[in-house]
């Protein structure tokens, strides 16, 4: 009989020691020794209770765990949202700086370009009263230049929107008034049919209200400050810079008007009276005796001259 209570002493050791491994209690010396020497009812009431013990000491263990990860967790986030509201900080600061930088370059620009455009205007404007300057001293009125009796007659069909029309006038017309209109030969009408559109129109009512004298200057003057055809730039601020670099009376001219003014409709018929296309610029010569289109280079002075001369003969 005692052997077989050692037997079990030694057995309820061994699982008091499995206890031990399992759970570690600050007083688990006193709990073996003990358990060593009590009875057995006594022993068994205290390894249920080491059972318990080890229970809740592993239920802690495990709600400790959870809340160390859930902390963990919120410490993650909280580091997560402030890394990403350092960068959008960030991301503000750059927006706010290419923003100034490119506010800094459009003013920059467009001083550039106001002052570009002030000098380039001022520019033309020099160039427009230079080209008129050539006309001075040679009869003008109305659409005649040059003296009402020369016997021959040069008519050039244009429009004043026409950049060839405006590119005849600034390089040929000039050579041609100082060889054969200066020296009473040759009389120029402008025909001016304003085909091209809207501008084409004002721009002919323009220059029906200026006094007679001053047409040729304007228009000389017209085509000298030209812009892109048909962009609506033939205003009142527009037509006031011809007028002064023309130096011209533009005071009655009142924009926008309407229809076609008659030498508008005088050149129209006189072009389907001669059978001729609508194109610009043409040029016709004719005496007494002749009528023709010429139909050498228009924007080679010396070959207009020499069919001018021609009739001449």
């Amino acid at each position: 009989m005692k052997s077989r209570i050692r037997v079990e002493d030694t057995l309820e050791a061994i699982q008091v020691r499995r206890h031990r491994v399992r759970c570690s209690f600050p007083d688990h010396h006193s709990i073996v020794s003990v358990v060593g020497g009590a009875p057995r009812n006594d022993q068994e009431s205290l390894g249920d209770d080491i059972r318990n013990r080890c229970n809740s000491s592993t239920v802690r263990s495990g709600m400790a765990s959870r809340r160390e990860q859930k902390e963990a967790a919120k410490k993650a986030r909280m580091e997560a949202e402030a890394r990403a509201r350092a960068a959008a900080k960030r991301t503000r600061i750059k927006r706010v700086a290419l923003i100034a930088v490119a506010a800094v370059v459009a003013v920059a620009l467009v001083v550039t370009l106001s002052l570009s455009t002030s000098q380039s205007s001022d520019e033309r404007l020099t160039a427009a009263s230079a080209a008129v300057a050539d006309l001075e001293g040679v009869p003008a009125d109305g659409i005649t230049l040059g003296r009402a009796d020369a016997p021959v007659t040069l008519e050039v069909f244009s429009d004043l929107q026409c950049p060839y029309c405006a590119q005849f006038t600034e390089e040929s017309l000039p050579k041609i008034v100082a060889s054969q209109v200066r020296t009473g030969k040759v009389k120029v009408l402008y025909r001016d049919l304003a085909f091209l559109g809207e501008d084409s129109l004002t721009a002919a009512r323009a220059v029906e209200a200026v006094p007679a004298a001053q047409r040729w200057a304007f228009i000389v003057a017209f085509y000298a400050l030209q812009k892109t055809e048909n962009s609506g730039y033939v205003t009142q601020s527009f037509i006031d810079d011809v007028g002064r670099a023309a130096g011209a009376d533009v005071s009655k001219v009142k924009l926008p008007g309407a229809g076609a003014p008659p030498a508008v409709i005088e050149a129209q018929e006189r072009l389907q009276e001669l059978k001729l296309e609508t194109t610009t610029p043409q040029l016709v010569v004719s005496t007494d005796d002749v009528t023709r289109r010429i139909d050498a280079n228009v924007m080679d002075p010396d070959a207009v001259i020499a069919e001018l001369e021609s009739v001449q003969e």
